[in-house]
């Protein structure tokens, strides 16, 4: 298969598409184009939005978690938030979390408290984690200060 056929392909499939563009932008991040780096990441919208969620394409993703077809039959956006909060699968890697975060005061030196508040944000969504995992296999995870 030639380069622009896969490229071709990625549109058809967002998980390929994010692993596409956290090229481009660990690329431009290594060229120092900070800036371009995150334009790029913007580009992509909401990354914490459904359009980001293995949920929201079963036909691409079946064996992945949360793709269950009795999610896309919810109608009560609570119980749809609750879940997606439970079983929800995030496609976006976890390292272009960390470069949006850093990449806001590289660009700006003016804007560190908001890659401090990206950051912030980011820690508390790994202790969620490690909470959820450690209720999943019945054990309580280690407390963490503050």
């Amino acid at each position: 298969m030639k380069l622009a056929e896969k490229l071709f392909d990625i549109e058809k499939k967002p998980a390929e598409k994010l692993q596409y563009k956290l090229m481009v932008v660990v690329a431009l991040t290594r060229l120092r184009d900070f800036r371009g780096a995150l334009m790029e990441i913007e580009g992509l919208g909401n990354l914490h939005g459904p359009a980001y969620l293995f949920e929201t394409y079963p036909q691409y993703y079946p064996d992945k978690k949360g793709t269950q077809s009795h999610l896309h039959e919810k109608k009560n956006t609570t119980i749809w938030i609750l879940l997606t909060v439970i079983v929800s699968g995030s496609m976006v890697p976890f390292s272009l979390f960390v470069l949006n975060a850093e990449l806001h005061q590289l660009a700006d030196p003016t804007q560190y408290m908001k890659s401090f508040d990206l950051l912030y944000h980011l820690l508390g969504y790994c202790r969620n984690q490690i909470q959820l995992l450690g209720q999943q296999q019945g054990n309580t995870p280690l407390a963490s200060p503050g």
